[in-house]
């Protein structure tokens, strides 16, 4: 009974651990491009300045051949 015991709390500290983790991440991340480059990409734009322009590409700018 003590083992088991033992089992719950080990099991509900290890649960309540990784999802206090999940309220640190952002929900998106624009990259700023502008910005300088590390090692582990480009830092993230603040949610506040983002725009929609920050999530569109144009293919017909670049000079990509698509048959």
């Amino acid at each position: 009974m003590k083992n088991m015991f033992l089992m719950i709390i080990l099991f509900l500290s290890a649960l309540f651990s990784s999802t206090s983790y999940a309220s640190n991440v952002n929900d998106f991340c624009t990259a700023d491009l502008k910005g300088r480059d590390s090692p582990t990409g480009y830092h993230c734009l603040p949610p506040e300045t983002a725009t929609a322009s920050d999530f569109k590409h144009n293919l017909q700018s670049a000079s990509i051949s698509i048959p």
